[in-house]
């Protein structure tokens, strides 16, 4: 964790070093500044990376005990060091101020050396904040860029969201639909199968009436071909005349 009262003096200083060290630091310099050790990818700006590296490497380098904190000595050794770094910075910056606009060698700057270096870095500055604007313009673009093309795959997703939905609600109702159909069949073929069975035992019914009448008729032609019998067995008996029955009576 970083000492709050630390991060307060860091961010005071090195905003001071950062401006000054951002706009007129050399291309090639043997001895880099604070600002410039820490800005990795050279925008001239410290992002929160980079930030954070250099919090921790002055929390470590000035933190003597090494136990995360740092006391009001060590506080001080860190605000001397980093007045120390200011002043290096602005000695430099003077140093190449003059190295830049001292046309005639005398290692100062004389009443129109000086006009024109104030024009000259008021034009440099103008230009840096014409290209620092400029460039948060075109990062603003770009992030709006970005956010319109995420918003609209976002709008696809939702829609292709949609759609499977969709899809598989119908394929819900086209289950249910089968589900339906099926349940519909089996009961048909539940029905067909019943009226199969009811006339299977109608056809059963029918031949055992059948065959009751059957033997009905055998009874009844068995009954016929008695009855027939014995009124030929009558007919064949010889007839006897009543008066023969008769006792005879004598006078």
């Amino acid at each position: 964790m970083i000492d709050l009262r630390l991060s307060g003096i860091l961010f005071g200083v090195v905003g001071v070093i950062g401006v000054a060290s951002a706009e007129d630091a050399p291309k090639q310099e043997p001895e880099r500044t604070l600002f410039e050790r820490y800005d990795f990818d050279h925008d001239g700006q410290l992002n929160e990376h980079e930030l954070e590296e250099l919090l921790q490497d002055h929390l470590d380098r000035f933190d003597a005990n090494g136990n995360g904190k740092l006391s009001r000595g060590e506080l001080r050794h860190l605000r001397d060091h980093l007045r120390e770094e200011k002043r290096r910075v602005e000695r430099r910056e003077r140093e190449e101020l003059i190295a830049r606009y001292d046309t005639d060698g005398d290692g100062k700057l004389d009443r129109d050396e000086a006009r024109r270096a104030n024009a000259e870095e008021a034009r440099k500055r103008r230009e840096r904040e014409e290209e620092h604007e400029a460039r948060e313009k075109r990062e603003k673009r770009e992030g709006d860029a970005k956010k319109r093309e995420g918003d609209a795959k976002k709008r696809e997703g939702d829609a292709k969201k949609r759609e499977g939905e969709a899809k598989k609600r119908d394929g819900d109702e086209r289950k249910r639909d089968g589900e339906a159909k099926k349940r519909d069949g089996d009961e048909a073929k539940k029905r067909d199968g019943d009226d199969d069975e009811r006339k299977r035992d109608g056809e059963a019914k029918k031949r055992d009436g059948d065959e009751a009448k059957k033997r009905d008729g055998d009874d009844d032609e068995r009954k016929r071909d008695g009855d027939a019998k014995e009124r030929e067995g009558d007919d064949d008996e010889p007839k006897r005349d009543d008066d023969d029955d008769e006792p005879k009576r004598t006078l």
